[in-house]
C-alpha cells in the first residue's frame, strides 16, 4: 500500500512540474487536430468555447422592444463601451463558421447603434455625415468607425466584404439592423453561434411573412412585392428570380403563394425551331428524310412566372417613441 501511495505522489509531482511553471493546467490535445499537429498551449488557453456577447445581449434585452431602440441608453454607457472595445481583441478565425457569422452580425449591429447614439440622431441615420444637407459619398456607412478583430473597418466593409462575401448565408440580410424602420427588426438579443440557425430562421420568417409593407405575394397579379433588400440583392439567394422564389416559397405553407413562388419545370426547344432536332442535311442542303435521327431530349429549365416590384424603403429611425 505504501509503495502504491508513493508512486501516486511521484506521478503528481511530475505533472506539477510540467504544468506549474506558469500556473496553468497542461492542455489536452484537440480531438479535431491531427495527431502530428503542434498545439500551442498558450493559444489554447486564450481561446474560449464561444465569443462572449453577454454584455451586449443584456443591453439589447433591456433597451430594444419590437425592433425599436432606446438609443439614449447606449450613449456614454460604460458597459457598452467595454463591449465595443472587447470586439477588437477577438480573433474570429479561431472559431467555427456559425460563431464567426454571429460575431460579425453583432459587430455590425453594435456599431450601428453606437453611430446613431453618439450623434444623438432622432430622425434618420441618413442625417448623419451630411454636408450642407447633402449625404456625403455613401454617408455614415463608409466611415471607418468599426474596430473589430484588430481591424479598422466601415459598416459597408462588414456587410459587403465580410458577411456577404465570406459566407454563403443569405439570411444575414435579415439580421443586420440598419437603424431604419424599413430594414429587418433588431432582435432583443445578441446573435450566438450555438443558436444562430434558429435566430436567422426567426428573422427570415418575420421579415418575409410578417412585414406586408416590405414583402408580400399577390397571387391575383402574379407579383412579388419585395423589399430592396430582396430585390437588389437577389443574386445572394441564387442565380435567378426563380432561385429567389424557391428560397421564399419555403416560408409559406402549401397554398397559392407557395405555388406562385415555386419554380416549375419548362421543357425548352432547341435552337433550330419547333420540331427540328438537328436532322441530317443532304448534299443539296435540304433535310435528309431517308435517314432520320432520334431527337435529343429537350433541355429542362425551372422558371417562376412572377414579376418583382420593389417596395419603398422607410428610412425613418427605428427609435422608441419619445426616445432621444
Amino acid at each position: 500500500m505504501r509503495q502504491f501511495v508513493a508512486a501516486a505522489v511521484l506521478t503528481m509531482c511530475v505533472l506539477s512540474v510540467r504544468s506549474g511553471a506558469q500556473g496553468k493546467v497542461a492542455p489536452t490535445q484537440d480531438k479535431k487536430a491531427p495527431v502530428t499537429a503542434a498545439i500551442d498551449p498558450d493559444t489554447l488557453d486564450l481561446v474560449a468555447p464561444s465569443i462572449d456577447h453577454a454584455a451586449f445581449d443584456k443591453l439589447l434585452h433591456k433597451n430594444v422592444a419590437n425592433g425599436l431602440v432606446n438609443y439614449g441608453a447606449f450613449r456614454n454607457n460604460p458597459e457598452f463601451a467595454r463591449y465595443l472595445a472587447s470586439l477588437n481583441k477577438v480573433d474570429p478565425t479561431k472559431f467555427e463558421e456559425p460563431e464567426r457569422i454571429a460575431f460579425w452580425l453583432n459587430v455590425y449591429n453594435a456599431y450601428t447603434i453606437q453611430l446613431i447614439a453618439s450623434h444623438g440622431e432622432t430622425q434618420s441615420i441618413r442625417n448623419i455625415d451630411k454636408t450642407f444637407g447633402v449625404l456625403r459619398l455613401k454617408g455614415p456607412w463608409s466611415e471607418p468607425i468599426v474596430k473589430a478583430a484588430g481591424r479598422t473597418l466601415t459598416l459597408d466593409d462588414v456587410e459587403h466584404r465580410i458577411l456577404r462575401h465570406e459566407f454563403s448565408e443569405p439570411r444575414v440580410h435579415f439580421a443586420m439592423a440598419f437603424g431604419t424602420l424599413g430594414g429587418p427588426p433588431l432582435r432583443s438579443e445578441a446573435y450566438a453561434g450555438a443558436k444562430l440557425d434558429e435566430q436567422l430562421e426567426d428573422q427570415a420568417r418575420i421579415f418575409i411573412r410578417q412585414s406586408p409593407t416590405k414583402n408580400r405575394v399577390d397571387t391575383a397579379s402574379y407579383t412579388l412585392y419585395a423589399s430592396p433588400i430582396l430585390a437588389r440583392y437577389r443574386s445572394d439567394f441564387g442565380e435567378s428570380s426563380s432561385a429567389l422564389g424557391k428560397f421564399l416559397a419555403e416560408y409559406y405553407p402549401e397554398g397559392p403563394e407557395r405555388r406562385m413562388l415555386r419554380p416549375r419545370e419548362v421543357r425548352m426547344r432547341n435552337g433550330n425551331g419547333p420540331g427540328n432536332f438537328n436532322a441530317p442535311v443532304a448534299a443539296a442542303g435540304k433535310p435528309d428524310t431517308t435517314n432520320p435521327v432520334t431527337p435529343p431530349p429537350r433541355p429542362v429549365q425551372f422558371r417562376s412566372f412572377f414579376r418583382i416590384v420593389e417596395t419603398p424603403f422607410d428610412w425613418g429611425l427605428n427609435i422608441q417613441p419619445g426616445g432621444k
